[in-house]
């Protein structure tokens, strides 16, 4: 079902949406193309900008590319791989300030920063494709610190690590390249690879973004080279279909992120 396009809902037409989050009755969309905030009715598809760089102060987006929610705060953190650096954006008023990148806190600069994952009220979790590493981040003085790469931890590697979400005692990461899930413990970041091409049968293909989905104990992905959205089944690892064009009615997913 479409809940908002150039055809359904009113306000700014969405361009190249490369993240969505549920924010209370409202939808977040962050878009790179239209570099852009938006807030969506997910009932009408009306659309309305929170943050650009007509709304708000404080530095524009550049590539705007991943989202997490800070409902306490009533902020969104927002990785940006044009800016090399996360945001933080007040939903009230649109400011947008640096939470860690562009010379705002000590440790290994960032390069490509991806998917962003809030891990508690201090810290934040951030991969980066180009350095193949996941970094925790302290959001008071955006102090960079790596917990699994190449050097820290042990395990199977990253080769391009795009989107982390949270798991119990772990997290999990998606990798692009190799399209792959990975878990990472959250103690010694061991890595432990969950699923890929050899027992998802080729279900997975560039894979770009993830969601756990804690009632069915899987992670839900979307992947683009199959123009399809999977769930892998945290406990057997088994992969299967939740919807493309030959699974589910509806308009087909082409690129869905």
């Amino acid at each position: 079902t479409i809940v908002a396009d150039g055809s359904t809902g009113t306000g700014t037409t969405l361009q190249t949406p490369t993240d969505v989050l549920i924010d209370g009755s409202r939808l977040l969309v962050i878009d790179s193309g239209r570099r852009a905030l938006f807030s969506i009715d997910p009932v009408t598809g009306n659309r309305s900008v929170l943050a650009d760089d007509g709304t708000g102060v404080g530095l524009d987006f550049l590539t705007p590319r991943s989202l997490a929610l800070d409902a306490t705060t009533n902020t969104v953190l927002v990785s940006d791989t044009g800016r090399v650096a996360v945001l933080s954006v007040d939903l009230a008023g649109g400011v947008r300030r640096i939470v860690s990148g562009q010379n705002v806190g000590p440790g290994t600069a960032l390069v490509a920063p991806a998917g962003v994952l809030i891990e508690d009220s201090n810290q934040l979790l951030l991969v980066d494709r180009t350095l193949q590493t996941v970094f925790r981040i302290t959001r008071a003085d955006g102090t960079r610190v790596r917990v699994s790469d190449n050097k820290a931890g042990d395990g199977p590697r990253f080769v391009s690590p795009v989107a982390v979400t949270s798991g119990t005692d772990r997290f999990l990461v998606v990798d692009d390249l190799v399209d792959s899930l990975f878990a990472v413990d959250r103690g010694p970041a061991g890595r432990t690879l969950l699923a890929d091409d050899a027992n998802t049968m080729n279900l997975l293909d560039a894979p770009n973004a993830c969601a756990l989905d804690p009632i069915n104990n899987r992670v839900l992905i979307t992947d683009p080279g199959n123009a399809a959205i999977s769930a892998i089944d945290l406990g057997t690892a088994s992969t299967f279909l939740l919807s493309d064009a030959n699974t589910g009615a509806g308009t087909n997913p082409l690129q869905p992120f």
